[in-house]
């Protein structure tokens, strides 16, 4: 869902802004396709990047002030082709299709916005793929991995195959979401186990990564095609499969 929201949100919403003020009789309108376009670029990025990686907020502006001069160029030459022009029509087409494009652009940014800010909305989404993570069977994993973690010098990590029983996954009680509910940082982990499911390809990625947090809750990452979700999962059996 944020791929379409980024992707809509960089390389459609800007040209179509561009076109419905370009289509409108008021010359000066035209310019509102700047500000308008920033705005939407920084609810994606805002949402995606700066609330939950802020290593990469300056790369985060420089892309936007990239994107916003690119966006204030093409409005400078639409601006000067328009004022070249006369008088034009009342188009119809333009107005709906650019409203159209809006409501569902700003309705993913409020979906997305929510589900990182809003404990109990990401709940919501996040049950539906704690059930799926419930039902895998020990004959969907490929491969099962433990890392016990140096905190001192990563490359020192401990890496063993896990060998405990895989019928673990019924027995997930979810706890929370993450990351809203309880702070996170890689460093309050001691151990990870990590499990790659059957038929697993580069281009789906399925995965789950289950980093211990605290005792017998583990902050879960699963990946079902390019689609990733977090949440904590309490599970005593896993505790003692791997201590």
């Amino acid at each position: 869902m944020d791929v379409i929201f980024g992707m809509s949100a960089m390389f459609l919403f800007p040209p179509l802004a561009l076109w419905f003020f370009y289509s409108l009789n008021k010359k000066n309108l035209i310019w509102l396709a700047i500000p308008l376009s920033a705005l939407i670029a920084s609810l994606y990025y805002w949402q995606t990047i700066i609330f939950v990686y802020s290593e990469f907020r300056t790369e985060v502006f420089i892309t936007l002030a990239l994107h916003t001069a690119i966006v204030s160029a093409a409005t400078v030459i639409a601006a000067y082709a328009k004022r070249k022009q006369k008088k034009q029509p009342k188009r119809i087409l333009p107005a709906i299709i650019f409203t159209i494009i809006c409501v569902a652009i700003m309705g993913l940014a409020s979906h997305e916005v929510l589900l990182n800010t809003v404990n109990g909305y990401r709940q919501y989404f996040d049950r539906p793929a704690f059930t799926r993570l419930t039902k895998i069977q020990p004959e969907d994993i490929a491969e099962a991995e433990i890392i016990i973690v140096c905190r001192d010098n990563p490359e020192e990590n401990s890496y063993t195959e896990y060998n405990g029983d895989k019928t673990f996954f019924a027995g997930l009680e979810y706890t929370d979401s993450a990351p809203l509910s309880r702070p996170w940082s890689p460093k309050e982990f001691d151990r990870e186990v990590n499990f790659t499911l059957q038929d697993s390809t580069l281009q789906n990625g399925d995965a789950i990564c289950f980093f211990q947090y605290d005792g017998d809750v583990f902050r879960v990452a699963f990946w079902e095609f390019n689609q990733g979700w977090a949440f904590f999962v309490k599970s005593p059996q896993l505790l003692a499969d791997i201590t």
